[in-house]
């Protein structure tokens, strides 16, 4: 097997002579576009549920997509051209990247960002000037870097799924010349595959609170160390006003460590008028579109260019699309309230944004949830019940459709539905402790939509909610 060794310094000197092999098309984009065949390779890079070769927090998942971007010719200074907007945190950060995209879309730059996970195809994660990536330049852009994996095995080791997505997302923004990359950190910050960058123009850390635990630590202070891992020397830095003091304390230490200038948003920077014209619903939204904002005024001022007129930022902020975050939509009549929240601090503004919109319906309420990865349900369902009634719930796996009707996480959905399953015996275990409505378990996602409407009439509103895979498996039956 390839060994991997003193790749930054490598990544450092040798790439300066390095000609990048896919600088300019000199060709039509002919390579084979089917789909079906591109996801089939993609899959195959899939580990097992749990089951990763690599952990997760380790230095050796940034030396192999390190070594690949030297072996396929992406420099540091191709990644620097990006002019990389870089966002972490536990809560928020997919919500920021898209105020931040949006705002610079209307101010008239050129964008790609990069997200995960997808909801219903995987073309969503990577976005120019705001719409996914086109089937032909995503199945373009996937083979060449396959098959060069693929043709260079005794030279590199290949990429997982989430890391080949995370690259390959680089190289489209290079190629396609983005103005700007907007950057959302998957898992924590400083082991995860986006963090290849060495000079992005500014970072991003938005509210931090415990989740991926198993891979971050149990404690908030190792959770926001691993966040801060994106601080970059002399790279401006900008956070929110944290929840657990130790949380900042830790960031602050990291950011004079690293030599990182480090700015916390102030109460004036969390009330202004501008924010009012978000587009995304719930009054946590504030806080990310406040954010958002900042890092799109730091980045203006890091460029040197000419300020943006309020006006600019009021209708970037207006026109933000983010599926499956405080989404409404209305299904044959009943109307479905649909939010990815899958930690507590989530839950509590997920429940909070439920009761806004349904505190003076007339309608029944029924909780459709299902929660994914070993987190603690009881908390989750005790928030929940805190500030919102229900008719009754309806707990189901959150992946269960998904496997079937897209392309999220296919490979590894045995160890998954298992894991899941037990959740949902959980969830009812507590929901049915705390409250006397009625509630059940089912097997899916289709199941759970049909005994809604088999069991209720118009005047009823659906929370869903506790993943963003049950997001998804909804979605891919009432539409988005």
């Amino acid at each position: 097997m390839f060994a991997v060794c003193n790749i930054r310094q490598c990544f450092n000197s040798v790439v300066t002579n390095c000609i990048w092999r896919m600088a300019s098309f000199h060709a039509p984009m002919t390579m084979e576009s089917d789909i079906s065949s591109v996801m089939q390779k993609l899959n195959s890079l899939q580990t097992p549920y749990r089951g990763a070769v690599i952990p997760f927090n380790s230095q050796k998942k940034l030396d192999l997509i390190e070594e690949t971007a030297l072996l396929y010719g992406v420099t540091q200074e191709h990644l620097t051209s990006l002019n990389i907007i870089h966002i972490a945190g536990t809560k928020g950060k997919g919500s920021v990247a898209a105020f931040v995209e949006s705002m610079l879309r209307h101010a008239g730059y050129s964008t790609g960002l990069l997200t995960s996970p997808h909801i219903l195809k995987v073309q969503e994660r990577i976005r120019l000037n705001g719409i996914p990536i086109s089937t032909k330049k995503f199945c373009y852009y996937f083979n060449d870097l396959f098959n060069f994996m693929v043709a260079n095995e005794d030279k590199m080791e290949r990429l997982n799924y989430l890391a080949f997505l995370n690259f390959l997302g680089y190289v489209v923004f290079i190629n396609e010349k983005v103005d700007v990359a907007v950057i959302e950190v998957g898992i924590g910050g400083r082991y995860d595959y986006t963090n290849i960058i060495q000079h992005p123009t500014v970072c991003g850390i938005t509210s931090l609170g415990y989740d991926h635990e198993s891979i971050l630590g149990k404690t908030i202070e190792s959770i926001a160390w691993n966040k801060a891992g994106i601080f970059k020397s002399s790279v401006p830095a900008i956070t929110v006003p944290q929840k657990y003091d130790a949380a900042m304390q830790t960031l602050i230490s990291e950011a004079k460590l690293i030599g990182t200038p480090l700015e916390c948003l102030q109460p004036e920077q969390l009330s202004h008028p501008d924010l009012l014209s978000k587009g995304l619903d719930g009054d946590h939204q504030i806080e990310n579109a406040a954010l958002a904002k900042e890092l799109v005024l730091y980045w203006i001022e890091q460029m040197g260019h000419k300020a943006l007129d309020s006006a600019v930022i009021r209708k970037g902020l207006r026109n933000t699309c983010w599926p499956g975050r405080c989404q409404t939509l209305i299904y044959k009549n009943i109307t479905y309230f649909i939010d990815g929240a899958h930690t507590g601090e989530s839950f509590l503004a997920c429940a909070k944004w439920f009761r806004e919109k349904t505190l003076h319906s007339p309608n029944l309420n029924v909780l459709l949830c299902g929660i994914s990865g070993d987190r603690f349900t009881e908390p989750l369902i005790t928030t929940m019940l805190n500030h919102c009634e229900f008719h009754s719930a309806i707990f189901c796996p959150p992946s269960a459709r998904c496997s079937e009707l897209n392309d999220n996480f296919r490979a590894r959905m045995s160890g998954r539905s298992q894991e899941e399953r037990q959740n949902c015996e959980s969830l009812r275990k507590a929901y049915c402790a705390q409250a006397n409505d009625k509630c059940s378990v089912v097997g899916s996602c289709d199941e759970a939509i049909q005994i809604v409407h088999d069991n209720y009439s118009t005047n009823t509103n659906v929370l869903v909610t506790g993943s963003l895979y049950l997001v998804a498996a909804v979605l891919s039956i009432i539409g988005s």
